[in-house]
């Protein structure tokens, strides 16, 4: 089972097992089997005891050994209890739920595969990490099919109220919006003459962003990237602006699968599962 994430930025100072003799961090013991510090920092009294096979929730904060600061934040889904390598499914067999440790892992003995979205893979580059953990529930299999099921009951109740909405919206409003594919509704509001952005070329692009009352979630901004990079705009956006000639403003609803999903921005500005309206300006596109 691959690791589910939960992306977002902060801090977090909360991470296990196994036993073996103290180290070179104040406080950690040493597993020498598998070469990695570990620290408990809180346990619990529960009796949901991860072993192999069942799935364990955790919320991780990563950051520098030298540093109590959190570069990056997530929550991990992991079936625990492969033992063919030392990752996140050896590090958390064993918890309890709502138990808070400290994992100091090292780059040579530690698989990152999976764990970081593209944008944070250079946390890979360090020679040691810091893993804080906060154990939320520990899950067997049973259990973690029928909160599966129940999830995908929830989302699905959820978009299909996002496309309510969404027609809401379209009625009230007078502009002509087409059908670009079943998530994205596109209305021109200025024709372009210029050529459309193909992968590789840079783009100077205005964006201005609103929920579907009209309220703004930003400021019209002004954005310089290569079109085609992952990680620059939301996925909506990048796809409006394929079909997009240079000089062209256009207004775009989005749905949340091509906006910021099932999480929303980080800063709380956008709820989950939250349809937006942008208005696009394609300004630039050369070589």
């Amino acid at each position: 089972m691959k690791n589910s994430i939960k992306f977002c930025i902060g801090l977090l100072s909360c991470i296990i097992v196994s036993a073996c003799s103290g180290g070179k961090y104040d406080g950690y013991s040493y597993n020498k089997k598998y070469k990695y510090y570990y620290k408990l920092l809180a346990f619990s009294d529960t009796y949901q005891k991860a072993h192999s096979g069942d799935v364990v929730t955790a919320n991780i904060a990563f950051g520098n050994v030298d540093s109590d600061s959190a570069l990056f934040q997530a929550e991990y889904e992991v079936e625990v209890g492969k033992r063919e390598k030392t990752d996140l499914s050896l590090l958390l067999l064993e918890v309890h739920s709502g138990d808070s440790l400290s994992f100091i892992v090292d780059k040579e003995n530690f698989c990152y595969d999976g764990l970081f979205p593209q944008e944070f893979d250079s946390l890979k580059n360090f020679p040691e990490l810091r893993m804080n953990v906060l154990v939320s529930a520990v899950l067997d299999s049973a259990a973690y099919y029928d909160y599966r099921q129940e999830l995908a009951l929830q989302q699905q109740a959820k978009r299909e109220y996002e496309d309510f909405l969404i027609q809401q919206y379209l009625k009230s409003h007078k502009e002509k919006f087409v059908h670009l594919r079943s998530d994205i509704y596109k209305c021109v509001l200025k024709q372009g003459t210029g050529k459309s952005p193909e992968m590789g070329n840079q783009v100077t692009v205005l964006l201005q962003g609103y929920l579907l009352n009209d309220e703004k979630i930003s400021e019209a901004t002004k954005i310089d990237f290569v079109f085609g990079n992952k990680m620059q705009v939301i996925d909506g956006i990048e796809l409006t602006l394929k079909t997009m000639k240079c000089g062209e403003r256009a207004r775009v609803v989005l749905r949340s699968d091509y906006a910021w999903g099932e999480y929303g921005t980080s800063d709380g500005s956008v709820a989950p599962y939250t349809p937006v309206v942008f208005d696009v300006e394609l300004q630039k596109v050369s070589e």
